[in-house]
């Protein structure tokens, strides 16, 4: 029996204590009119046992805490990466908040591709076909 079901069931406990001491001493004629159990002193060994239990559940619930924290960052960070695929401009704006929040006063320099800027810069061509 464990400490915890000891102290739960004291009042069972105390019963079934009466019910043994009553039946050895009844042929004495002595009457049991109460059983308590009052203080239980544990050894040494079973306290550190006890503690060790304590701390392992809280380490358990501590991982189980972190793993679920890490789930939400996962999967909002996958919402993130499905919103910036929809948007070819969103990796970019991201980019330029996380520098600016990084380095407030230093200049943000884009790299652009000169075929983005030679296709703004050209008109577009009529479509193929009879004139």
């Amino acid at each position: 029996m464990e400490l915890d079901e000891v102290l739960a069931k004291r009042a069972e406990i105390n019963t079934e204590i009466e019910e043994i001491l009553e039946s050895r001493v009844e042929q004495w004629g002595v009457n049991i009119t109460a059983v308590e159990i009052g203080d239980i002193s544990l050894p040494a060994e079973m306290k550190r046992a006890m503690a060790a239990r304590r701390e392992a559940e809280r380490e358990r619930r501590a991982k189980i805490i972190m793993s679920e924290g890490e789930l939400r960052a996962a999967q909002r960070l996958a919402e993130a990466a499905r919103l910036m695929a929809d948007d070819p401009a969103a990796p970019s704006s991201a980019s330029i908040r996380r520098w600016s929040r990084w380095r407030p006063s230093m200049p943000i320099v884009l790299p652009v591709p000169i075929v983005s800027c030679w296709r703004a810069a050209t008109p577009p061509r009529p479509p193929p076909g009879p004139p």
